[in-house]
């Protein structure tokens, strides 16, 4: 089965069937790990939803992606920069001292709905509490920048996203 991102992303939105990409915890991998692991998630797929029930799903990707109303990607339109200008002006004296991961969920509307704060960048297990002065001063920044992000879309409308940015202070 060919996989694309449209797919992918009707899979999860639609029917939340994620692929975070196959890990073991380990960097090893042994011959055929993968196939076994998506061998047994076609299985499971299939007894969910019906035999055939992939294969439908990617001719309805494929169609989108003709008719130009597959998947795009969210785009953050200038906030990575607005917000490095903004801790320059506000975070004098701490500048590259920690480093941030902001994972900032936007609406259709191109509205903020959740922030979460990492430490230490994308792969930071946790995000920092919510009443941490970190997450407080990097909330109070977005708050006072211009959010021009585009939402992802889908099926031509857009949907809830994801836009990551970061920040060093």
């Amino acid at each position: 089965m060919k996989s694309s991102l449209t797919l992918r992303k009707l899979l999860e939105t639609e029917y939340e069937i994620t692929d975070k990409g196959y890990n073991d915890d380990t960097c090893l991998r042994y011959v055929g790990d993968e196939e076994c692991f998506y061998e047994t998630m076609r299985i499971e797929i299939e007894k969910k939803w019906g035999r055939g029930f992939l294969a439908t799903q990617q001719r309805l990707a494929d169609q989108l992606d003709k008719e130009g109303k597959g998947y795009y990607e969210p785009r953050e339109n200038g906030m990575q920069e607005l917000l490095d200008r903004y801790l320059a002006e506000n975070a004098p004296g701490r500048l590259g001292e920690n480093g941030y991961s902001v994972r900032v969920k936007i609406s259709p509307e191109k509205r903020i709905i959740d922030l979460e704060v990492l430490s230490g960048g994308l792969f930071a297990e946790e995000p920092i509490p919510r009443n941490s002065w970190v997450y407080t001063f990097l909330k109070g920044a977005l708050d006072n920048i211009p959010i021009s992000c585009e939402p992802a879309r889908l099926r031509g409308k857009p949907i809830e996203s994801l836009i990551y940015l970061h920040a060093w202070f």
